[in-house]
């Protein structure tokens, strides 16, 4: 996804606390059917959700997510909950944002089907709102784990699962969601049911409804995978222009990382509180995006890379954001090379190399930070450093290689789940190369190289210093061009000491020295 840090700075969200990593070895849902019945001009729901669970130990109590309702009236209220494998009515607590069942049938190997029936008003997660142009819109937004507000689940990105809809609706609406449309008519009175079906696990994070008066046009095909467009009608000639751009950049990450892993590709006009919140197959773009002129192109880029890395090959947890962001964003990057060339690309680098270290300023974090404060992880670190920490990787191994590192990365965690060690361990089988030292001080160290470095230039000869005003010392290779009139020499030198020197002569006279000239390192000089 994509953030506004103004509105970071604005927002008060309070995040269900984690308590999820036990629950992987209790229990998997394997799938969510959701029978869903909405109402734009009340904001309040009825859903009846069919959880497909495997217990993979004996339970006394089942722990799912929901959010409790509250004095205020928003909130979830469970009617009743039926295993449907028995037809047993279920005893169960609903409170602190948990739902609490019981069953003696909860036993290792069991798998069933817990019909869950509730309703009430979301207090955030699928948002009740109105479009720029004053009409009701209801859009998910369940990023980071806010599905939980109106989703019964287990809200963690490690338990991925197959997601259903039936959505009933005002039939002047139209419904997008993840999978595929199945059907979408006439049911009762003034209501329409859409259907969609989906063939592949996604966690709760990227799974999606949006509810509105949409215009909707077809981009075209990405080798078989149908490109749409979703915007308001107002303004959906500009619309269709700008997001037919998603057919031109879903070729690229094809030919790049693997064959696209959804059946679809949405693109929707919305509300979402981010510039971009990339779910399964279904993006959800800002509604100011939409400018008839072709100026979001990096940011629908960023949220198609999504579609690999984040959703089908996601983090373990949290504090592993870095594997989704931070490859959205440097794929983005490499987009831009590809397209637009290498003085774009450098620029690009050294505008997000200066907004992680302005960042570091005040924060004092590494890049993999296992925080409980979830929003707090939209930052410089997760996106514009661990960008930075792939870009260095792709000097160290080769673009070749580092190609063939992401490639085969993506193979083995396809609907998946990765962490930091998982991915470096597969960078090391695939470049032959030890690559602990860079994994530790680029993405646990909270420090990055302070570079102090001072040079006497005398004819064709020049003696450098280099300082590192850091606690901890980093290794890592550093480049100096040297320049004369009519020509320069780019000479390389690995530093990995506290401070150090290299004396050079060069073929011509020296001018002037240029340092980090390729824009290879991430570093501040001081």
């Amino acid at each position: 996804m994509k953030f506004f840090a103004p509105f970071l700075c604005l927002i008060s969200i309070s995040l269900f606390g984690q308590k999820e990593n036990y629950r992987l070895s209790e229990y998997d849902v394997k799938k969510y059917t959701l029978y869903m019945e909405v109402d734009p001009d009340t904001a309040h729901i009825k859903v009846k959700a069919v959880l497909e669970i495997e217990f993979l130990t004996d339970l006394q109590t089942l722990y799912l997510d929901l959010h409790s309702q509250k004095k205020n009236g928003k909130g979830m209220h469970v009617k009743y909950i039926v295993d449907e494998c028995y037809k047993d009515t279920l005893k169960f607590e609903h409170k602190e944002d948990e739902l609490r069942i019981q069953s003696i049938r909860f036993q290792k190997g069991y798998t069933t089907d817990l019909l869950i029936v509730y309703e009430g008003r979301p207090k955030d997660g699928l948002i009740f709102s109105k479009s720029k142009h004053g009409k009701p819109t209801i859009f998910a937004d369940n990023w980071p784990n806010r599905a939980h507000h109106w989703l019964v689940c287990n809200d963690h990105p490690s338990d991925k699962a197959i997601w259903d809809i039936m959505v009933e609706h005002p039939k002047n609406y139209q419904v997008v969601s993840n999978g595929k449309f199945q059907i979408s008519g006439e049911y009762f009175n003034d209501t329409k049911r859409t259907i969609y079906t989906t063939d592949y696990e996604i966690p709760t994070k990227v799974m999606v409804i949006g509810v509105a008066d949409f215009a909707v046009d077809s981009a075209g095909f990405s080798g078989n995978i149908p490109v749409t467009s979703w915007v308001y009608p107002e303004n959906k000639e500009k619309g269709f222009y700008d997001y037919a751009q998603a057919v031109e950049v879903l070729d690229w990450f094809v030919s790049k990382i693997a064959p696209y892993p959804y059946q679809k590709l949405a693109n929707v006009q919305s509300k979402t509180i981010f510039g971009g919140m990339e779910n399964a197959g279904c993006i959800f773009y800002f509604e100011n995006s939409v400018t008839g002129k072709r100026n979001h192109e990096d940011l629908i880029a960023h949220e198609i890379a999504h579609q690999w890395f984040g959703n089908s090959a996601s983090e373990k947890d949290w504090a592993h954001l870095w594997l989704s962001e931070g490859f959205a964003t440097y794929l983005t990057d490499l987009y831009v090379l590809d397209k637009y060339g290498e003085e774009e690309f450098n620029k690009r680098l050294k505008k997000e190399r200066n907004k992680a270290i302005a960042f570091s300023k005040r924060a004092k974090n590494p890049v993999v930070d296992p925080t409980d404060k979830l929003m707090s992880l939209l930052n410089a670190f997760s996106y514009q450093k661990g960008a930075w920490i792939l870009h260095m990787l792709r000097q160290k191994l080769g673009p070749v290689v580092f190609e063939d590192v992401l490639k085969a990365y993506y193979k083995k965690y396809q609907f998946s789940n990765a962490d930091t060690d998982d991915f470096f361990k597969v960078a090391e089988e695939v470049s032959k190369k030890n690559l602990q030292k860079f994994k530790e001080q680029w993405l646990y160290r909270i420090e990055h190289p302070k570079l102090k470095i001072g040079h006497k230039i005398k004819g064709k000869s020049i003696h450098l210093t280099y300082e590192q005003n850091n606690d901890e010392i980093f290794e890592f290779p550093l480049q100096f061009r040297f320049i004369g009139k009519k020509q320069s020499e780019t000479f390389t030198i690995d530093v990995c000491k506290k401070t150090g020197e290299l004396k050079y002569k060069a073929r011509f006279k020296i001018t002037d020295i240029e340092i980090d000239p390729n824009v290879h390192l991430f570093y501040e000089r001081q």
